[in-house]
């Protein structure tokens, strides 16, 4: 069993001689040493991807933690929690593979945890892995968490009284499971964008469930989806609430791996040591983590780029994974420095260097399909006439003939505010009808249209 004396060793393993291919996975930052560098190794054998295990980890790392790791933010904290959609095409690339491998791992690390109070107050959560409603969720929260416990006992022997934290977890293979409900139950994004900031306190009053208080509040979730699916599931709530930018949305075009069976390669950690390495960050990275006085510099010096850059927009284009960037930057660094085996209660500049460098890879990565989500997605007629002009392929579609063969679907007006909006986000390449030849600015006439595919 592993103690605060005796961490778990990081695993030495050469992927150029255990893999039976080039890794040319783009995904390279994951910090060696530590959690996170066990959870990419683990899954190795699997059709996923370097980036997606990744996230998975840091969403595991982050129901684990839970509110009992904290960084202080002026009179405030942040804690650990993340709102992650993965984004893949289907029979492309392994979405929620590493989900799934790491599911029996996360229960066990539950039962290894040596301290029976932690073990209890860990244990007591609210898993939600399909669909929901706000009044729902918020009866179930109300009848699976706030409980008082009476059966421990302090270090001298004396009786101790636990209330559990109002901790939430949302798990969903699938995300649109969980959004379908939300496309006619405005309230339910509402309350997990309220959830995020992870308040002490919150209420509920319902007639049918009455008046309902919530302590400690801490809510994390992983959802996987295509690209498709989620640009058509997002309503206007999702952006206008603020939801989208509490989310990192984590696109992957293609896979790098290619097995006809799930492998085993010598070296890597097998469940039971996993289930014990995580259990070692649950039990002995709590408390408050600071940054160091180099991390702070380093902090500062990205934020005040990040927000002259950020000021100097038009604020109706900024993209919705900006606005909250700073915020994610720190709770990476936490859940980066939590997750090394053997570590202080600090974040390093290494910490926050890394951090800045992952999510800077991962939401450049991911604009396209977040502009995409957010056209129009009340009435989706960007969407469709995107899909429309998708289908011609190669070939190409005129103005005129997006006008006769869809007069119902949206008028000359409409049509060239879309396609402009579309060219401007580069969704589509704009050519002249003649030639063919692409063009750098949109007219709206004498043009064709084309989708342009991410590379």
């Amino acid at each position: 069993m592993y103690t605060r004396a005796n961490p778990p060793k990081a695993f030495e393993l050469d992927r150029a001689k255990v893999l039976p291919f080039d890794d040319i996975d783009p995904f390279i930052f994951t910090p060696p040493g530590g959690f996170l560098e066990d959870v990419t190794n683990y899954v190795l054998g699997y059709e996923t991807t370097n980036a997606f295990s990744f996230w998975t980890g840091v969403h595991y790392l982050s129901s684990i933690l839970k509110r009992d790791i904290w960084m202080p933010w002026g009179t405030q904290r942040h804690y650990p929690n993340f709102y992650i959609i993965l984004l893949g095409y289907p029979g492309v690339v392994k979405k929620s593979t590493t989900m799934k491998v790491l599911s029996p791992v996360y229960v066990a690390s539950l039962e290894e945890i040596t301290n029976p109070a932690l073990k209890w107050r860990k244990k007591e959560e609210l898993v939600i892995s399909s669909t929901a409603t706000a009044n729902g969720m918020f009866k179930l929260l109300g009848e699976s968490t706030n409980n008082i416990n009476k059966s421990f006992e302090d270090a001298d022997g004396n009786p101790m009284e636990l209330l559990s934290d109002a901790n939430i977890i949302l798990r969903v293979s699938e995300l649109t499971t969980l959004l379908s409900k939300a496309q006619y139950n405005a309230t339910l994004i509402d309350k997990v964008t309220d959830f995020y900031d992870c308040n002490d306190r919150d209420s509920s009053t319902t007639v049918a469930h009455g008046h309902l208080d919530l302590t400690n509040i801490y809510c994390t979730m992983l959802g996987a989806t295509t690209p498709s699916s989620f640009q058509s599931s997002m309503t206007q709530e999702a952006y206008g609430g603020g939801f989208m930018s509490r989310c990192i949305v984590v696109k992957e075009s293609s896979g790098y791996r290619r097995y006809p069976l799930p492998a085993v390669f010598p070296g890597v950690p097998d469940q039971v040591e996993m289930a014990k390495r995580l259990a070692y960050i649950a039990e002995f990275a709590t408390g408050e983590y600071r940054l160091t006085g180099e991390a702070y510099d380093t902090y500062a010096s990205w934020y005040i780029r990040f927000k002259e850059e950020l000021q100097g927009q038009d604020p109706e284009e900024i993209l919705h994974q900006d606005n909250r960037r700073d915020i994610n930057v720190l709770k990476l660094s936490l859940i980066l420095a939590a997750q090394r085996y053997g570590g202080k209660r600090e974040i390093s500049q290494e910490d926050v260097e890394a951090s800045i460098r992952i999510l800077d890879f991962t939401l450049r990565r991911a604009e396209k399909d977040v502009m995409r989500s957010a056209l129009n997605p009340d009435t989706m007629l960007a969407q469709k006439i995107l899909a429309i002009i998708g289908k011609k392929g190669k070939i190409g579609i005129g103005k005129s003939e997006l006008l006769r063969n869809h007069q119902r679907l949206v008028n000359s007006r409409q049509l060239n505010d879309i396609l402009m909006n579309l060219f401007e986000a580069d969704m589509i390449e704009v050519c002249e009808l003649t030639t063919g030849r692409p063009k750098t600015e949109f007219t709206g006439t004498r043009e064709l249209y084309r989708f342009k595919r991410d590379k």
